[in-house]
């Protein structure tokens, strides 16, 4: 009984789960009361310890839309490119195991893409913090956007506003063609493709709406790991880097390069890991070596585009003046 799958659905959608079992069920019974109904849920165990692919498989037994692949502990990265190499849609999505997701989520950035021809649609999500939605803390981007077809630029950095995957409805043959990949990282795994994707796509558009409601401060989830692969976030722009340059990227996105970089790097970053030793070193790191090497020890005021460029660049100069104790203070 349940749904079945179209051989080639409209849209995929891949999900990693990690020990997601708390969350799980309510992630997947926001993707089986979708209104689009022409999809496929590509959940990708990624070495679950605890009854997650249970779960998983007592959901695939009554909903063949649903499909399940496993693989050892590799993290999402290795597990959403898992999940592209396997996608039959004309659409692809990644989501999260656990987050939450409006009835109309797919149809309506679906809909939008679809209307335009688009490669990547962007749409908005805010916080739900311990079962409340914190609805004037938003990642909502989308509204600063043209209401028309775009190639992203400095004049829209909204567009580049969350790096985040889950604000992004992407045509599979785009990804596909430009052979772009998730890094195989704990964290950051998806700023290189994000970016990147962004970066190299002509046919951009905004859908100003709140779909997605992104679960925040579990203990569980990747943004609570920091301290545990502090540095995985400099690998992500320094490949990024690598990426821009090898497509002649890098002169149109040079600024947006750094201000991402910058946002991404000292914007209070320090303050979220878990232990003040943790933060002194990745401090230490950042100043003796790591703003050379991605090329943002000599940066400039002009050098910072967005609508925060002022206080961007008022954090850039404490960070790189201050000793750990001033800045933490």
């Amino acid at each position: 009984m349940g749904e079945s799958l179209n051989q080639f659905p409209v849209v995929s959608v891949v999900v990693p789960v990690y020990n997601a079992e708390k969350y799980l069920p309510e992630a997947i019974e926001d993707l089986q009361k979708q209104s689009l109904r022409d999809a496929e849920f590509i959940f990708v165990d990624d070495g679950s310890t605890d009854a997650s692919l249970k779960i998983l498989q007592s959901a695939a037994d009554n909903d063949s839309r649903i499909r399940i692949f496993h693989q050892e502990h590799k993290y999402a990265g290795v597990a959403r490119n898992l999940g592209i190499s396997v996608a039959r849609g004309k659409w692809f999505i990644a989501l999260d195991a656990d987050d939450r997701f409006e009835p109309d989520l797919l149809e309506s950035v679906v809909a939008r893409g679809e209307d335009v021809n688009a490669q990547i649609v962007i749409f908005d999500a805010d916080v739900l913090i311990d079962e409340e939605l914190l609805a004037k803390k938003t990642l909502a981007y989308a509204s600063q956007l043209p209401l028309d077809l775009f190639k992203p630029s400095k004049d829209t950095f909204g567009a580049f506003g969350v790096t985040a995957t889950w604000t992004k409805l992407y045509r599979l043959d785009f990804i596909r063609e430009g052979q772009f990949l998730y890094q195989e990282t704990f964290e950051s795994n998806d700023i290189r493709f994000t970016i990147h994707t962004m970066a190299s796509a002509n046919r951009v558009v905004a859908l100003p709406k709140v779909l997605l409601h992104y679960r925040q401060g579990l203990k569980e989830n990747i943004q609570s790991g920091k301290d545990r692969f502090p540095f995985d976030v400099v690998k992500a722009y320094k490949s990024l880097r690598v990426m821009l340059e090898k497509d002649n990227l890098w002169d149109d996105f040079r600024e947006i390069y750094i201000t991402r970089a910058l946002i991404s790097l000292v914007m209070g970053r320090a303050l979220t890991f878990n232990s003040v030793y943790s933060a002194h070193e990745w401090f230490d790191q950042m100043q003796k070596s790591f703003l050379k090497d991605l090329g943002l020890d000599r940066v400039s005021q002009k050098d910072i585009v967005g609508p925060y460029a002022d206080t961007l660049w008022s954090k850039y100069n404490a960070f790189i003046t201050m000793t750990f104790e001033e800045w933490l203070w």
